[in-house]
């Protein structure tokens, strides 16, 4: 197997030699800081003597390079004078090139077999794995395992993604949440990995998928549908999934109907066939205080024991060692010019960085981009690093101030309202009239194709497009942002609201401005004008929720906005914020009770808006037209429709049974005929297994007695699973992880300088 050693920090090179030394020769060898060493990277002091290790990766650079290095090095061997000399390099000796570094090195080297080049280092890693498994960049980065996850990534279209995964690999510095991580997968085949903006989720998650890869599993990025991971897995073979970002970006209410349709219920009975697959992994990835919220409000999550499977990753993950790292890494491997690394030297700068209360891996990486610095002047370099330690957002301010026209800058602001993603199709349309407004308000003019352009300067920099056309921030601190810039001019949430195209566009805009809300200071704007908000609501009320669109496998459906009973919910609870809204609310709720009539809508669906109702007494009257629908209904109601009206108990207590008198006789004729039927119907082990769950929590929730039906659906459960049996191998792959390191002792503030003393070679 062949090593990628440029992948290796110099620091990360000296540890890879130490384990590996200290395994063949079996002895313990002290371990020093890279950089002004005084010559010693490794240590054995005993009673035979003193023995000094040396360390250069200088793969890459050449033979001459390292030649140079070492006449200079010698004034340093013959200070310390130890009985043993070895060097060890990345550098591919030629016999004559390891003979002319052994006379340069007599007598400290004793023989031409304490000079390690790559052929040897190679050769001493391939007989010790474990060394290798240990660390994680250097068994990532070698040719094969690189080659096999490629060739897995482009069979399964994901190429793109894994690329970006394997280009972190350079700066990547390994924690306990690593280990953490991966004993959740594990033990539970789910791991969701949590944190606060910018601590590394997404790395962490990256890097664990990347192992997976490299172990034979084939990878499946989900973006939005779920079921297009079963597909990807229909080959039977071992598959590690992976959802970044599953429950939204900024606050939960970015997905309003991720809890009230059934995505929650679907996410669960996906984590579940995962569990039972036995050879599957998954890895979500969501920020702390929505994953709270999420349970707070799912109680499919909390069942789903979704916390048990949650890795959270905090600040106190990095030690002063791995931080050090993080920051050294970032900056041997960036463009930065040497002036900009100069003055990270200057008066121990690094250290301030280093042990910064608000330290962030993603601010780490972006004062180390040259892209992104470019425009700081190198005098202004440590306060400009200052001001992105204090407040990371404004890492995205100055080119928003001064790099974006303002085409750029408004499809930004419109991108915002969308909150979770935007199609381009919706996109463009909100753009049109939102920088219509803004030129009238600059009084200037708009080009031809700003859109067009608008998209060309953002796209790669602030936002991403995949192959359907969806558009997304390619950072969540984006986001974040663009609300500053919202609370900055309150009068362009009045131009966005005039500009939706979506009904959830000017829902999540006001629900951003209530209280603990990212835009709560721009309320009283909205407030103060009553009539743009009811015009924009009368407008969208029948906007499509679901994008059609035309792809070689067929025509696609996508939901790209709320459902009419969430738009209902939405409208019933804006009411006394805003009275104006009573002619519009009424208009959705009769919408409502028409579709439920034809039955274009499930009644289970209607339970939060009659649970919304109820709970204000007000209301309960405003929503009469759905409940005598629903009333109807009942005789028509599977499993999932009893559990939902009966979970209207939880609410109306004995006032259930007032609301809905024939309620106790439909259910005895369903638990009698029509749950029978329904577990015929089953055709699918998804939808057996999804049966069983719902009959479970009838049972426990309501106290009925189901124990015969949910023996039939097992029964029908296994019947199916054993014709999908020739789709999926039982087989489990071999422990596929190695041991992690348990970090790093803290170090020194001399340690430190001294690795940093090695930034510029």
């Amino acid at each position: 197997m062949t090593y990628d050693f440029k992948r290796l920090s110099g620091p990360d090179f000296e540890e890879v030699v130490h384990d590996l030394l200290q395994v063949v020769w079996k002895i313990e060898l002290e371990i020093f800081a890279g950089g002004r060493d005084g010559g010693i990277d490794l240590r054995r002091k005993d009673g035979s003597g003193l023995t000094i290790v040396q360390c250069k990766n200088y793969e890459g650079s050449g033979f001459s390079n390292l030649k140079n290095k070492m006449r200079d090095e010698l004034r340093k061997v013959q200070r310390n004078a130890p009985d043993r000399y070895v060097l060890v390099s990345s550098v591919d000796f030629s016999l004559g090139q390891k003979d002319e570094l052994f006379h340069l090195l007599v007598p400290w080297v004793k023989t031409p077999h304490d000079i390690f080049g790559k052929k040897e280092l190679t050769a001493l890693l391939e007989a010790n794995g474990e060394v290798v498994r240990r660390h994680h960049k250097l068994w990532l980065t070698s040719v094969a395992v690189m080659e096999q996850i490629l060739l897995g990534a482009e069979q399964v279209q994901t190429f793109a993604e894994i690329d970006r995964m394997r280009r972190k690999l350079d700066v990547y510095v390994e924690t306990d949440a690593l280990s953490r991580a991966v004993r959740i997968l594990e033990e539970h085949q789910v791991v969701v990995v949590s944190g606060e903006p910018g601590i590394g989720k997404s790395t962490l998650a990256d890097m664990i998928m990347l192992d997976h890869l490299a172990n034979g599993f084939q990878p499946a990025v989900i973006r939005s549908s779920l079921s297009e991971g079963r597909r990807m897995a229909a080959n039977g073979k071992p598959t590690i999934f992976y959802f970044d970002d599953f429950l939204g970006q900024t606050y939960l209410g970015d997905r309003p109907d991720f809890l009230g349709k059934r995505e929650d219920a679907d996410l669960v009975d996906f984590i579940e066939w995962v569990r039972n697959s036995a050879v599957h992994r998954f890895v979500l990835t969501t920020r702390e205080h929505v994953l709270r919220e999420g349970l707070a409000r799912s109680e499919r999550f909390r069942h789903a024991r979704l916390a048990d499977d949650r890795c959270l990753v905090t600040l106190s993950d990095f030690n002063r060692t791995q931080r050090a790292r993080i920051l050294y890494n970032h900056l041997e491997f960036s463009k930065l010019s040497v002036a900009y690394k100069q003055e990270m030297l200057r008066d121990d700068f690094f250290l301030e960085v280093i042990d910064f209360k608000r330290f962030n891996p993603r601010v780490i990486s972006w004062l180390s981009s040259y892209d992104q610095i470019k425009a700081v002047p190198v005098e202004g370099y440590q306060q400009h690093v200052r001001d992105l330690m204090e407040n990371p957002l404004e890492i995205w301010r100055h080119a928003f101030d001064r790099e974006l026209s303002q085409a750029a800058r408004d499809i930004l602001v419109a991108l915002y309202s969308f909150t979770y993603r935007a199609y381009l199709y919706d996109l463009e349309r909100c753009f049109n009239t939102l920088h219509a407004a803004s030129i009238r308000t600059l009084n200037s003019r708009t080009t031809t194709g700003a859109f067009r352009s608008g998209m060309k300067e953002l796209d790669g920099s602030f936002i991403t497009v995949d192959d359907e056309g969806e558009v997304r921030f390619i950072n969540p601190s984006i986001a974040d942002f663009i609300a500053t810039v919202l609370r900055d001019d309150p009068n362009l949430i009045l131009n966005l609201v005039d500009a939706a195209v979506l009904f959830n566009q000017v829902s999540m805009l006001i629900e951003g401005a209530k209280e603990n809300g990212p835009l709560v200071s721009v309320m009283d704007r909205l407030k103060d004008n009553p009539a743009a908000i009811v015009a924009a609501f009368e407008r969208l009320l029948d906007a499509p929720r679901v994008r059609w669109s035309n792809e070689k496998d067929g025509r696609v459906g996508r939901y790209v906005d709320m459902s009419a009973v969430d738009r209902s919910v939405r409208l019933l609870n804006l009411k006394e914020v805003f009275p104006d809204l009573v002619a519009v609310t009424a208009k959705s709720i009769t919408i409502v009770a028409e579709k439920v009539e034809e039955r274009q809508i499930e009644m289970n669906e209607t339970f939060s808006l009659l649970k919304s109702a109820w709970i204000s007494k007000r209301a309960w009257s405003d929503v009469s037209e759905v409940v005598a629908a629903v009333r109807e209904g009942l005789r028509h109601a599977r499993t999932e429709d009893w559990l939902t009206i009966l979970d209207l108990r939880e609410v109306m207590g004995d006032d259930l049974e007032r609301q809905f008198p024939d309620i106790q006789q439909q259910f005895s004729e369903y638990l009698a005929h029509g749950l029978s039927h329904e577990i015929s119907e089953c055709d699918s082990v998804e939808r057996a297994s999804d049966l069983h769950y719902s009959l479970e929590w009838l049972q426990d929730r309501h106290n009925v007695n189901l124990r015969y039906e949910l023996e039939q659906v097992k029964e029908r459960q296994a019947d199916l699973e054993q014709q999908d049996s020739s789709r999926y191998r039982d087989d489990t792959s071999e422990e596929f992880f190695g041991s992690w390191t348990d970090g790093e002792p803290v170090v020194s503030d001399g340690e430190i300088r001294s690795m940093f003393g090695g930034l510029l070679g």
